[in-house]
């Protein structure tokens, strides 16, 4: 079941994060899936960035 949600962040990253998708042939929200599925699979560290 696919759940919408919102994310608030600098709209650099965003257009960034859109270009690096459509890099790879895949959508933005899929790229964020996988990253998320990583993490919680512990195959991924989380890493936060400070401003």
């Amino acid at each position: 079941m696919d759940v919408r949600i919102v994310i608030k962040t600098d709209k650099k990253i965003i257009i960034d994060a859109k270009k690096l998708a459509a890099s790879k042939k895949i959508s933005l929200s899929k790229m964020v899936e996988s990253y998320l599925r990583d993490l919680v699979d512990g195959k991924e560290d989380l890493i936060i960035y400070k401003k």
